[in-house]
């Protein structure tokens, strides 16, 4: 079952390695993985089974796999020595630095998420984005500091990500 799994996460890497490339140059299109499949003579068939909800779900695994990035890249970082608002910020900037790579990819996606009648609202992706930084950071609180630390950084995240844009 690893294995399997395995496999179509590696699937799923190289279709979003696919669409960083496509959705930079073309834009969302409803039909973004059809374009994909197309161009990159993948099977329609997969890549549906894939992303069973097309480009939402697509949108979702990029956020998600940059999160992942972010987490594994901050695993090398000595953050326990710095004090709380310090490793907020290393966790921010280096956020941002990954974003860079793909600017114009995650410029797509966010003004994407900005369309109300999609079906990922920009809240929930920016709750679990800051939710995944206090983490990172190692915030165990759990009583009414939970949700400020996380309202107050989601309100700084936004404005950096739209100044970032």
């Amino acid at each position: 079952m690893k294995n399997q799994n395995k496999y179509l996460y590696n699937k799923r890497l190289k279709i979003l390695k696919f669409a960083k490339i496509i959705v930079s140059e073309q834009g969302f299109k409803p039909d973004i993985l059809k374009v994909i499949s197309n161009e990159y003579k993948l099977d329609k068939n997969q890549t549906n089974v894939l992303f069973p909800e097309g480009n939402n779900d697509l949108i979702k695994f990029a956020l998600d796999q940059l999160n992942i990035d972010l987490e594994n890249y901050c695993k090398k970082l000595d953050l326990i020595r710095l004090p709380i608002h310090k490793r907020i910020r290393k966790i921010l900037l280096t956020k941002i630095l990954l974003m860079k790579k793909d600017k114009i990819f995650y410029k797509k996606i966010f003004f994407n998420l900005l369309i109300p009648k999609k079906q990922l609202p920009l809240t929930s992706q920016l709750y679990i984005s800051v939710d995944q930084m206090w983490f990172i950071a190692g915030d165990t609180s759990v009583d009414f500091n939970f949700y400020s630390k996380r309202i107050i950084l989601a309100g700084i995240y936004s404005r950096v990500i739209l100044f970032f844009f």
